[in-house]
């Protein structure tokens, strides 16, 4: 690779941004109902049950209909370090203790106090570790599930905070265990200028490229 090409790979490897949980601490997490019962399903940590860390264990505790935001500390993003282009996540789960479909389960986003998620994946009832996710989710893939307003990857808007939900219906004694919670924020580059250093710098590499090859 040309040392120009490495200089473009390197700007492009700083768009994205990763966030992660792998220990689901009790004061890290805090739930939300989004709809259905109070307690509907009640969330704790699995101290040695994770893959390998500490776990995320979901009960779903009633027959009606619930759904849940288990929002993670820390896990946040501020639109005014540039906007998104879109999201990726990837979480881990272990329906231990399912039947049925087991639990619907997806990633969700607060912003001004409203919480959007994007379609859900189901967990079945296969008892072990095993991984789910979405890639490339822009902001109209997200549904509004508590709130007002739509949700806004754009430069300067309020910031982002992510977590799980799970959800059920008919589901009472339904377990299941996340963990390894990730996402990767891909930036939006047309919004970010360049460092106004850098064109000048890659017509310098390129020129002595030139006097290179005619040497």
């Amino acid at each position: 690779m040309s040392l120009a090409l490495a200089v473009l790979a390197g700007v492009a490897q700083a768009s994205t941004v990763t966030l992660s949980e792998e220990t689901f601490a009790p004061g890290d997490v805090t739930p939300v109902r989004l709809s259905g019962p109070v307690n509907g399903q009640i969330a704790s940590q699995a101290a040695g049950d994770g893959n390998p860390a500490p776990s995320l264990t979901v009960d779903t505790t009633t027959n009606i209909e619930t759904l849940n935001a288990f929002m993670v500390d820390g896990l946040t993003y501020d639109l005014s370090m540039g906007g998104l282009q879109s999201l990726s996540y990837s979480v881990d789960y272990d329906p231990f203790q399912a039947f049925g479909q087991g639990q619907a389960y997806g990633i969700v986003v607060e912003q001004n106090g409203s919480y959007f998620a994007s379609a859900a994946g189901v967990t079945f009832a296969t008892p072990g570790w095993q991984t789910g996710g979405q890639q490339g989710l822009v902001a109209v893939n997200f549904s509004r599930l508590l709130g007002d307003g739509t949700l806004d990857f754009s430069q300067g808007a309020a910031q982002l905070s992510f977590g799980l939900y799970s959800g059920n219906s008919g589901g009472n004694g339904i377990s299941v265990r996340y963990d390894n919670l990730e996402v990767v924020l891909a930036k939006d580059m047309a919004a970010i200028p360049l460092p106004a250093s850098l064109p000048l710098l890659l017509l310098g590499l390129g020129g002595l490229a030139l006097r290179a090859r005619r040497g």
